[in-house]
């Protein structure tokens, strides 16, 4: 099992999809003598302050170095690690200067779509924390900062322009 969560995890982004897969193997690892821990190989709460620790320090990492290569490459576009291929992306997604892409139907549509999967996302969290009795107003605590956020540093129309014309 964790061979396959390794290579799954690697080759096609399977995270959080994994976690149907523990209440399949638990009884599978229980008939051929284990007990439930195997199933995952450690039991959740081992080390978990040290997971968040990592967590939080690893992005902080990640982070910072996105910073400082940003600044970097703004300052010298020359240090880019794909400055060779750099006419190639410019013609294929670069936009000139004060050039105005039209916003077609097409682009609404893609848009439309875009943004219709976050709602049917939240919508199968909260009827899985409701089969699971966990109450499902809790997640609201955390969409609130999202929406204060959108509202002091943009708007709609500017998540839109940033969608359509790059960061």
């Amino acid at each position: 099992m964790s061979i396959f969560m390794v290579i799954s995890g690697t080759l096609c982004g399977l995270e959080e999809e994994a976690v149907a897969f523990y209440p399949i193997m638990c009884p599978i690892f229980i008939a051929m003598g284990y007990d439930a821990i195997v199933t995952m190989g450690v039991p959740f709460t081992e080390g978990v302050w040290w997971r968040i620790g990592g967590c939080i320090v690893g992005s902080a990492v990640v982070i910072g170095y996105l910073y400082w290569y940003a600044k970097k490459i703004k300052a010298n576009p020359e240090f880019s690690y794909a400055w060779e291929d750099r006419e190639r992306y410019q013609k294929k997604w670069g936009v000139a200067s004060g050039e105005v892409i039209p916003f077609t139907w097409r682009r609404v549509l893609i848009l439309l779509l875009f943004f219709a999967g976050f709602p049917i996302m939240v919508w199968g969290v909260m009827a899985t924390l409701q089969m699971l009795d966990i109450k499902y107003t809790h997640w609201l605590k955390f969409v609130w900062p999202m929406v204060i956020f959108v509202l002091i540093f943009g708007g709609a129309l500017l998540v839109a322009q940033t969608m359509i014309y790059g960061a």
